[in-house]
């Protein structure tokens, strides 16, 4: 039987107080999210090679302090794991859902040949957890933490902590690490401070309606492993089509330079309530896609959704119809363009969608 991760001492809630009041909290002060998010550590000389050599994106690129998110892929160019990779001088740090760490682990040792790689689990060390707001450079200051300049994934060490530039919201946020041995008191320091300032805990559904108005995939659920990187939109977050050779590398290119998918990872901005995942897309009368994630946005005071749609009614602006085809109610928003902050459906909306 496959280990299992150890339970956060934390845990993750469905709610703290109301949900909607959790996403209020964030937007206008901060808020403290406990993350399912685990922990791999590669060391050895060969780590930067060999992480560059399995994954999509351009990691000998990166310095101590950077990072960035990248794909595991089959040799047919499927998605196998997204995950986010952290750079250190000793080793690189290496972020995915729990659910995921056994099977990474496993996945990554089986690539190993001969390098001088060791892949360490530390689900067991340390804990995640995400602040995010308007007010997150001062619950930084009262907590006596740094904040990471730089792009998505950049960090900054402090003491046995890290802290984490990550966009999990339509605030700025960070990812902070916490040995497990201070998880509890750190938390309940984090969520005073954060209530001291107009916010508090994030339960995990809470946390959905964030991602979902931040058009923020989540992998198991908008992104799926049988999908190509293209078809998830994920080419411009984490691929590099500069770098040579890595694994489902040739699969890539040849989508990139001759086309060939026939679905893709769309958002949409829809008209009336949140539809239920599942829900079908038609465009001209015709089937053309589902619903993976809606959520009503107190943000833009607006419905908001992620989904899988035909190539041919995945573009931006295209007007589909949700649950039935007869009535036109949802936009088409790209969701592919990397972003610091806010969401796709910022503009859209702005523009009368």
């Amino acid at each position: 039987m496959a280990a299992v991760a150890a339970p956060s001492p934390i845990g993750v809630k469905a709610e703290y107080s109301d949900a909607c009041e959790e996403v209020v909290g964030v937007h206008r002060a901060v808020g403290v999210m406990p993350l399912s998010v685990r922990h791999l550590a590669l060391s050895g000389d060969d780590r930067v090679s060999f992480l560059h050599s399995v994954s999509s994106n351009n990691i000998q690129s990166l310095r101590p302090g950077e990072g960035c998110e990248t794909l595991i892929l089959t040799a047919r160019g499927k998605i196998q794991f997204l995950l986010a990779a952290a750079v250190a001088s000793d080793r690189i740090d290496l972020f995915v859902d729990e659910s995921l760490t056994i099977e990474l682990k496993n996945t990554l040792e089986a690539a190993l040949i001969m390098e001088d790689v060791a892949v360490q689990d530390r689900s067991a060390s340390d804990v995640f957890v995400h602040l995010a707001g308007p007010r997150l450079g001062e619950i930084l200051g009262v907590l006596s933490l740094p904040s990471p300049a730089g792009r998505e994934c950049s960090w900054m060490e402090h003491g046995d902590w890290g802290v984490y530039r990550r966009r999990r919201t339509v605030e700025s946020g960070v990812d902070v690490r916490i040995p497990v041995s201070q998880a509890v008191e750190a938390f309940e320091k984090m969520c005073a401070a954060s209530r001291a300032l107009g916010g508090g805990p994030v339960g995990f559904v809470a946390q959905d309606i964030l991602r979902i108005e931040a058009g923020i995939p989540k992998f198991g659920v908008d992104i799926l492993r049988d999908q190509f990187p293209q078809e998830a939109a994920l080419e411009e977050k984490a691929v590099s089509f500069t770098k040579g050779c890595y694994t489902g590398q040739e699969v890539v290119a040849r989508i990139k330079t001759y086309g060939g998918v026939h679905r893709r990872s769309i958002g949409l901005i829809i008209e009336g309530p949140a539809p239920a995942p599942g829900a079908s897309l038609y465009h001209a009368g015709e089937e053309a896609g589902r619903i993976t994630s809606a959520a009503r946005s107190l943000k833009l005071s607006k419905t908001v959704a992620l989904a899988q749609a035909r190539v041919e009614s995945s573009q931006p602006g295209l007007a589909l119809a949700v649950s039935s085809p007869s009535e036109a109610r949802a936009i088409v928003v790209d969701i592919s363009s990397p972003l610091e902050i806010g969401s796709p459906f910022d503009r859209a909306a702005g523009e009368g969608a």
